[in-house]
């Protein structure tokens, strides 16, 4: 016999078997990610470093583009249209990025994830406490000026 009731619970029954096979991909992901980050932390970390250098100079690329173009003749004017994005990917600077990319996975990447994940529990202790975050912190933040003080 035919139910509006019925069909409605089929539906309710479908989208519902449909949430939880999503979900359960979904955790299926992260833990994998999860374990490749335990089990690799320099490797996550160069290449979460490198993405995120690059796109910071893609980012800074096309503003600068967004602003100008070259017409066929090679000249740069004004760029009235909005397609700062096709410019990029056409006229971008690849050597720019590609170097973005190689200090993001060494320098930050690699570099910071060895020192501060290895070099500051010999250097400061491994403990939790309080004392031992601000002494850590302060390391940091002398490490970070001298990395961009270009006098030292």
């Amino acid at each position: 016999m035919f139910s509006f009731q019925s069909i409605a619970s089929q539906l309710d029954l479908g989208l519902l078997r449909t949430l939880v096979r999503r979900q359960a991909a979904e955790i299926a992901l992260l833990e994998t990610t999860d374990a490749f980050w335990k089990t690799s932390p320099h490797a996550a970390a160069a290449l979460v470093c490198g993405v995120k250098a690059s796109a910071a100079d893609m980012f800074a690329q096309a503003n600068e583009w967004s602003k100008t173009k070259v017409n066929d003749t090679g000249v740069v004017a004004d760029n009235d249209s909005n397609n700062s994005e096709l410019f990029w990917f056409q006229n971008g600077d690849w050597k720019s990025n590609l170097s973005f990319i190689v200090c993001g996975l060494a320098c930050q990447g690699l570099t910071q994830e060895h020192v501060c994940s290895h070099m500051h529990p010999l250097w400061f202790g491994a403990d939790s406490g309080l004392a031992t975050a601000l002494t850590n912190a302060g390391a940091e933040a002398v490490e970070a000026a001298a990395a961009t003080d270009r006098s030292l």
